[in-house]
C-alpha cells in the first residue's frame, strides 16, 4: 500500500525551498545572516519584499506592449482610439506630445486594490521600478486594447494640466453611457482615488534617457534545485531584487560592476540606474 504523503510536511517542504532560495540568493550578493534577520525586526523591509512578489506576479499578468507614434499630433492620436467622447480641454496646448520616431513601451497595469493619494501611487511606482505613464501613452494603450478601459478607469499620472483655478487635472479613459471616453479627472496631491482605479505605468528599463549608467550583476550559481522554477523572465527579475532588499547597502556594493563608460540615450535591459 502506498505511503500517505502528509500536507503538513508537503507546506513545510515548500517554506524551506522558497527560505533556501532567498538565502542563497542574498549569500550571492554578499550578504549574511544578519542580513536575513532584518525580516524579523524590520516591518518596512517585510512589506518591501512583499511588495516585490506581488509586483512580480501582475507585472506577469498585466503588462501590455504599445507603439507609440511621435509622429502623430495629440489630436491624431486621439482620432486614432476611437474614443467615443473627449473631453473639451484635452488639446495641444494643455498636452504638448514630446517625443520623435516610433517607439515601443512595455506598460503596465497597476492596481492598489485600495484608495490612494497621487503621492502614494507615484512612491508606489516608482518603488517598483515603473514611472507613470503620459498622455502618449494612454493613448496608444487606448487604441490597442479598447476593451479594457470598459473594465475599470484607466489613469496616466505623467501628464497633467494645471487649469485656471490651479487644478492639476490628470486624463484617463473610462467607460460611461455606452462610451469609450478620454477624460480628465481634478487631483491633487492629497486626494484619494478610488479602489478600482488603475494606474498606467511605463517600465523604466524601456525608457531611453540620458547619462544613464550600467550595471553588471553577478550571475548565481546555484543548483537548479535551488532556483525557482522558472529562472526565467520576471521570475528572475523578483530574485534579484529579493536578494537586494535584504543585504545591506555595503555588502550589495560590493558584488556591482559599474561600467567605465557613459551610454547616452540606450535602450537597455531590467537593471539600471541613473548615473549620480
Amino acid at each position: 500500500m502506498a505511503r500517505k504523503k502528509s500536507e503538513f510536511l508537503k507546506a513545510a517542504g515548500k517554506m524551506w525551498s522558497i527560505m533556501q532560495t532567498i538565502t542563497n540568493a542574498v549569500l550571492e550578493l554578499g550578504g549574511d545572516d544578519e542580513d536575513l534577520h532584518r525580516l524579523l525586526t524590520d516591518s518596512k523591509l517585510a512589506k518591501q519584499v512583499a511588495e516585490l512578489i506581488m509586483f512580480g506576479r501582475q507585472k506577469a499578468s498585466d503588462t501590455f506592449k504599445v507603439v507609440v507614434n511621435y509622429g502623430k499630433t495629440l489630436a491624431e492620436m486621439i482620432q486614432f482610439g476611437k474614443y467615443g467622447w473627449v473631453n473639451d480641454d484635452i488639446t495641444d496646448k494643455h498636452f504638448p506630445i514630446q517625443g520623435a520616431g516610433t517607439q515601443e513601451a512595455e506598460l503596465v497595469l497597476v492596481h492598489l486594490n485600495r484608495d490612494a493619494t497621487t503621492k502614494e501611487v507615484l512612491a508606489h511606482l516608482d518603488s517598483n521600478g515603473l514611472k507613470a505613464a503620459g498622455i502618449e501613452h494612454l493613448l496608444a494603450f487606448g487604441a490597442t486594447y479598447p476593451e479594457i478601459q470598459k473594465e475599470f478607469p484607466v489613469i496616466a499620472l505623467g501628464s497633467a494640466w494645471v487649469n485656471d483655478n490651479g487644478n492639476r487635472n490628470y486624463p484617463y479613459l473610462n467607460f460611461n453611457d455606452d462610451k469609450r471616453k478620454l477624460n480628465l479627472n481634478w487631483n491633487d496631491d492629497d486626494n484619494h482615488w478610488n479602489d478600482n482605479c488603475r494606474f498606467l505605468a511605463v517600465c523604466k528599463s524601456f525608457y531611453s534617457l540620458r547619462n544613464w549608467r550600467v550595471y553588471f550583476f553577478k550571475e548565481f550559481s546555484q543548483p537548479p534545485i535551488m532556483l525557482p522554477i522558472s529562472a526565467r523572465g520576471f521570475i528572475k527579475t523578483i530574485y534579484l531584487l529579493l536578494s537586494k532588499a535584504l543585504i545591506s547597502q555595503i555588502n550589495f556594493r560590493k558584488n556591482f560592476k559599474v561600467s567605465n563608460f557613459t551610454l547616452n540615450f540606450c535602450t537597455i535591459g531590467n537593471f539600471v540606474s541613473l548615473a549620480e
